[in-house]
C-alpha cells in the first residue's frame, strides 16, 4: 500500500503530515509512505517515517493542471493520498470531488469551517471573535482596530495568523498575507486572552 502524505514541515507553525506519517508507520508497518511537500526547506523531508519524498514547486508557482494529472496517475496505481495542508485539501475537493482514494473532507464540509465566519461554530458551544475582511477601506479597518483595541490578529484565509500591536504592524501583516494568499482574503480579528486548544479526532 502506497500512501502519499503532504504537509510535512515541522516548525513553529507545523503542518500535520509528519505526525500522521509517524502514526501510520506504527499502525501499518508494511505501508510505503511518500512524503509530499512544496518546499525543499521542509524539515520532514528527512524523517525516517518516509520511504521516499516528492518535492513540488511552491504552491504559488506550481502548474496545477499538470499536478492534477500527476496525482490522477498516482491514484490510478491504487495509491492513497492523504493531504495535510489546508490549501491543498480545498483544491483537491474541487478537482477530485468524491474521489475515494483521497482521504480528505469534501467541499460541503470544508465550507462549514471557512475562516473567519466558521459556520460550524453555530452548532458548537463556542463563539467567533469579532472580525472584518481585509477588502474594506483602510479607514474601516483602522476603525475596527480602534474599536476592538490592540493587539489584533491578522489571519490568513486558511492558516497563518500574526499578532499586531499597532496600526503600522497591522498594515504590514495584512499586506504580506494578501500577497501570500492571493486567492482569498485575509481578515482582522479581535484578540481573546487565553490558551489555545486543538481538538483532534478521527472520523
Amino acid at each position: 500500500m502506497d500512501i502519499y502524505i503532504s504537509g510535512i514541515h515541522s516548525g513553529p507553525d507545523p503542518s500535520a503530515g509528519l505526525g500522521v506519517a509517524r502514526s501510520l508507520r506504527l499502525a501499518f508497518p508494511n505501508a510505503r509512505l511518500i512524503g509530499v511537500d512544496y518546499s525543499t526547506a521542509s524539515t520532514g523531508l528527512h524523517d525516517s517515517a518516509f520511504h521516499d519524498v516528492w518535492v513540488q514547486r511552491s504552491w504559488n508557482e506550481i502548474d496545477l493542471d499538470l499536478y492534477r494529472e500527476q496525482i490522477r496517475e498516482v491514484l490510478g496505481q491504487d495509491a492513497l493520498w492523504l493531504p495535510c495542508l489546508d490549501t491543498e485539501i480545498r483544491w483537491l475537493a474541487e478537482v477530485f470531488p468524491g474521489e475515494p482514494r483521497i482521504l480528505a473532507p469534501q467541499a460541503a464540509a470544508l465550507n462549514m469551517i471557512m475562516k473567519p465566519a466558521i459556520l460550524a461554530a453555530r452548532h458548537l458551544p463556542v463563539t467567533i471573535p469579532p472580525y472584518i475582511l481585509a477588502n474594506r477601506s483602510h479607514w474601516d479597518l483602522f476603525a475596527f482596530c480602534r474599536r476592538q483595541g490592540w493587539p489584533i490578529w491578522c489571519k490568513g484565509p486558511s492558516h497563518e495568523a500574526r499578532l499586531a500591536w499597532n496600526w503600522v504592524e497591522t498594515r504590514r501583516a495584512l499586506t504580506e498575507l494578501q500577497e501570500k494568499w492571493a486567492e482569498r482574503l485575509p481578515a482582522l480579528q479581535a484578540h481573546v486572552d487565553g490558551s489555545e486548544e486543538s481538538i483532534t479526532f478521527c472520523a
